[in-house]
């Protein structure tokens, strides 16, 4: 199985890949118009952080891929949050998705472990929807530590965090 990187404009062009690999790796499929929001807020929110990497697995077809960006305490990512942490300098492991033909082989926590590899950021934050069972056991698994919430200020419901310490060092 491959894996590589993606720039924004790579990322951008490959918005239909993206989409489906959301479709099929989120929890019971998920219909069109949660296609659509994805990609907006993948868009319009993620893809213009600064910082921003993404990495794609392929066998050839999409088979997952994460995303993140580095953010400071002054980096407008947090308006969209209510109390956000304080958290001067984090890179934040904005998405994780992994197709389940592909799961239990190793391609989430080798896309993770990839990514963060050349972060400079002393703190690595997931946020990750409170129903989201497989994540969490994910990242438990990796030995990140829970977090408090993460409550979007447009009401949404909270997400759980997770937070790893010096996350170019570790290996999980």
């Amino acid at each position: 199985m491959f894996r590589r990187r993606l720039t924004r404009w790579q990322a951008e062009t490959e918005r239909a890949d993206l989409a489906e690999l959301y479709a099929v790796a989120r929890p019971g499929g998920q219909e069109t118009a949660d296609q659509e929001a994805f990609l907006r807020r993948l868009v319009d929110h993620d893809l213009g952080q600064p910082e921003f990497d993404m990495i794609l697995a392929g066998d050839p077809r999409p088979a997952g891929c994460v995303w993140g960006f580095r953010v400071d305490a002054e980096n407008a990512w947090w308006t969209a949050y209510a109390e956000p942490p304080v958290a001067p300098d984090v890179f934040v492991v904005a998405g994780l998705l992994v197709a389940p033909r592909s799961r239990r082989q190793g391609v989430a926590v080798g896309l993770v472990q990839q990514m963060l590899s050349r972060t400079r950021a002393p703190l690595a934050l997931a946020p990750v929807e409170a129903d989201d069972a497989l994540a969490h056991a994910s990242y438990g698994a990796w030995g990140w530590t829970p977090g408090g919430p993460l409550t979007p200020s447009d009401g949404s419901p909270p997400l759980r965090t997770w937070t790893l310490a010096d996350p170019s060092r570790r290996t999980f």
